[in-house]
């Protein structure tokens, strides 16, 4: 099959985004001189600024501009005037699956998951036992059956790896000086580690290793809860650096790449590294590595205790449906520290 202008419909959350970026590279190098779209998220489009596999980004601003009927009308117009005629959409929800059918395009794949699956001209099993990754290149299959795994890859351009460089110089962290950066947030809040078990944790890494925290200006008041509990516990306070609200995804991808590991929770920042090639310890709570969103890297790592009531969602919640919430706070800090330990006697991390 033969198609000259392709559009990739996700409008999850940048972790999904992230996960979706070997699709963009299945589809380029099966259709090299095809036009490829991408829509999503204005945060989303973020990430792709300098993408040279994409030829354009449609913006579906949904919880903004594109909210309500004329929204809705606008962007199928935009869809319909652009003349696809391949849809690739890994994004489950029914509205996903009617924006390339109303838009016109002739041919769509879709997961057999999707809310709108019946609408998709070809639904693909959606396997829950395998990776994000190998799931969403599925989708590409029937098109590319001889297609080999890819691993996600995100393209940080120049001025953001300056950013990136000048911000930790700043800081006093020399580009030959290793450091870990810590994501702590998350949308869901009991996929979040314990604001203690994270001040602990770095009150002992920065005794060794400068470390950066990073995350969005939803993250702003945890980051301060954090940073206030590491402040009680070592005389050095410098050596923690907090980058939280302050970068753009790039910039923080930026930041990461140049880290000796990530240390996340079930978040964005955890796919963000693998994209980077950077070492990732990454927390897990209500939710499980099962899912198919663990680490993909050799040395990564999961640090997760057994509980009879895990998991209790895919995306967590915003409480613990049991009231006890043990499965984060029974995490300790010491145990994370030798997992994180562990990574970086294995490797030597990334140089950005």
């Amino acid at each position: 099959m033969e198609f000259k202008k392709i559009l990739i419909l996700q409008t999850a959350f940048l972790g999904d985004l992230v996960l979706t970026t070997p699709v963009i590279s299945g589809l380029r190098r099966r259709y090299p001189d095809a036009v490829i779209e991408l829509m999503t998220t204005p945060q989303g489009a973020r990430l792709f600024t300098h993408d040279p596999r994409l030829n354009g980004i449609v913006i579906y601003d949904k919880r903004g501009s594109a909210r309500g009927i004329r929204g809705w009308l606008k962007v199928l117009r935009e869809v319909r005037d652009r003349g696809y005629d391949l849809a690739v959409v890994p994004h489950r929800s029914i509205r996903s699956a009617l924006i390339p059918l109303l838009g016109g395009i002739p041919f769509r794949i879709g997961f057999d998951r999707s809310a709108g699956w019946f609408l998709h001209s070809i639904a693909i099993p959606y396997a829950e036992r395998e990776h994000e990754v190998t799931r969403n290149l599925r989708l590409v299959a029937p098109l590319a059956p001889e297609l080999e795994p890819i691993r996600p890859e995100l393209f940080i351009p120049d001025e953001d790896r300056g950013w990136a460089r000048r911000y930790l110089d700043k800081g006093g962290i020399d580009a030959n000086q290793p450091f870990i950066t810590v994501a702590p947030g998350s949308i869901w809040q009991t996929k979040r580690w314990t604001s203690e078990g994270y001040a602990e944790l770095i009150a002992r890494l920065i005794m060794k290793y400068p470390t950066v925290l990073i995350g969005g200006k939803e993250d702003w008041s945890l980051a301060a809860e954090i940073i206030a509990s590491v402040m009680h516990m070592v005389e050095n306070g410098s050596r923690l650096l907090n980058a939280v609200g302050i970068s753009t995804p790039l910039q923080s991808a930026a930041i990461i790449a140049r880290s000796r590991i990530i240390i996340t929770n079930d978040s964005a920042p955890l796919h963000m590294g693998v994209a980077v090639g950077t070492p990732v310890c990454a927390i897990f709570g209500p939710t499980t590595p099962r899912f198919g969103f663990y680490p993909l890297g050799n040395g990564d790592r999961v640090v997760e205790i057994e509980l009879p009531c895990r998991p209790c969602g895919i995306h967590g919640g915003r409480r613990c449906p049991e009231g006890h919430f043990r499965c984060m706070r029974d995490i300790r800090a010491d145990e994370v520290y030798e997992v994180v330990r562990t990574i970086l006697k294995e490797g030597t991390g990334s140089a950005g």
